[in-house]
């Protein structure tokens, strides 16, 4: 339901600012890349020079994650929008973008430890903790600045096109878990604490750094 109301929400956004009498293309494509799989929908606002673009990208990827001593089993879920617009400077394939941007990903992970692990300023055995769950939620709203190669909405060139997208996604402070589950001690105040103490630690590492996702991707397009 949310990517339908997204595409939904796209095409509304396209029908209304996209002007009638700027001359070009309107370029529909695909593209792969650190955000995933998806699609995009380019229209000319002033011809060769300066587009609109919506993109929308998703999947999941597996992967390990170690902080400290413990090895997290970890999902990553991509889920982003982009609405940029692309200055073509002088009116070639490179192209400078900004934009708003949306970056619904999640990081969730389980690590259950086999040897003692410190967490906080304490040491706790693995039957004390059970199985650990750490989840990161990303600040949703934000920006994109970027560059890239490739005009989308351009009406000349042939009617399939190549594009490249290097960039930053800047958002809000992302949402951080760290929970206890299934061990002696989940339910104390204690390790509650020093839960809450190693997390806190981790913001402080890396807080500033999860604001930010970078963005590579590339597409094919077709003009029509």
């Amino acid at each position: 339901m949310k990517r339908r109301l997204g595409i939904l929400a796209a095409a509304a956004f396209l029908a209304v600012f996209q002007p009638g009498s700027a001359p070009g293309a309107v370029g529909l494509g695909v593209r792969v890349g650190t955000t995933g799989i998806g699609g995009e929908v380019a229209v000319p606002l002033v011809a060769r020079y300066l587009n609109l673009r919506v993109a929308g990208s998703g999947g999941r990827i597996g992967l390990d994650m170690k902080q400290d001593d413990v090895t997290y089993d970890s999902d990553l879920t991509l889920y982003s929008w982009l609405a940029l617009l692309d200055w073509h400077v002088g009116g070639g394939p490179f192209k400078i973008v900004v934009g708003a941007a949306y970056n619904g990903s999640e990081i969730e992970g389980t690590a259950t430890p086999s040897r003692p692990i410190d967490l906080g300023d304490a040491t706790f055995t693995p039957a004390q903790v059970g199985t650990l769950r750490a989840g990161v939620d990303y600040g949703r709203l934000g920006g994109y600045l970027g560059i890239g190669f490739g005009n989308l909405a351009l009406d000349k060139g042939g009617r399939w096109t190549a594009s490249l997208d290097c960039g930053l996604m800047v958002c809000g402070a992302p949402d951080l878990s760290l929970e206890s589950r299934g061990g002696t001690l989940s339910r104390s105040a204690y390790l509650q604490r020093e839960l809450k103490r190693e997390l806190d630690e981790f913001e402080d590492d890396y807080g500033d750094w999860l604001r930010m996702y970078p963005v590579l991707t590339l597409g094919v397009s077709v003009r029509f």
